[in-house]
């Protein structure tokens, strides 16, 4: 089948259509069920017969990150937990959980078990509280480490520019 084919541009035209109708759908839904933006993140997966469609590759964007903005767009920034309305300020908050993991050794040794575990997200969120109370160089490294290895991994460009770019940054190789 050539991709001049009428029928094929318009199977892939509704592909396209039907998958961003569905993210939408099941946004709605999980917000009708009660669920809160990073909960939509896990909650909205495309079928099969969508997710194999060419059109819907994540290669540009992940379908992950659009139910958190479709949220943040009808309710604004308050995802809807009253204990979140009012934040700590991001340094504090990483130095009262570093000291909730036993400080900061135990928490990078957390990280780094997390990273040798395959389990990057979490290796890296965990890094991230490190870099904000301690910018030393084997905390940014861990984490450029864990940015790098999720960046190797995803099929979409704009994530994997965002790893990739900030793991440079933090290895101190963007000036």
């Amino acid at each position: 089948t050539s991709l001049t084919d009428p029928e094929l541009i318009a199977q892939r035209l509704q592909d396209y259509k039907d998958g961003l109708s569905f993210v939408l759908d099941q946004t709605l839904k999980g917000i009708l069920l009660g669920m809160e933006p990073e909960e939509l993140r896990y909650f909205v997966k495309l079928p099969e017969h969508l997710k194999n469609s060419p059109v819907l590759v994540e290669n540009y964007g992940e379908i992950a990150t659009m139910p958190p903005r479709i949220f943040a767009a009808i309710f604004g920034s308050f995802d809807g937990d009253a204990a979140f309305l009012n934040k700590l300020h991001p340094d504090t908050e990483a130095q009262r959980m570093l000291t909730a993991m036993g400080g900061e050794q135990e928490t990078f040794s957390k990280a780094q078990k997390a990273y040798d575990d395959g389990d990057y997200l979490w290796s890296c969120q965990l890094a991230s509280y490190l870099v904000r109370a301690n910018h030393s160089e084997q905390n940014r490294q861990l984490k450029a480490d864990c940015l790098r290895a999720m960046g190797q991994r995803t099929l979409s460009t704009n994530s994997r520019s965002w790893y990739l770019s900030q793991a440079r940054d933090l290895e101190g190789k963007t000036h």
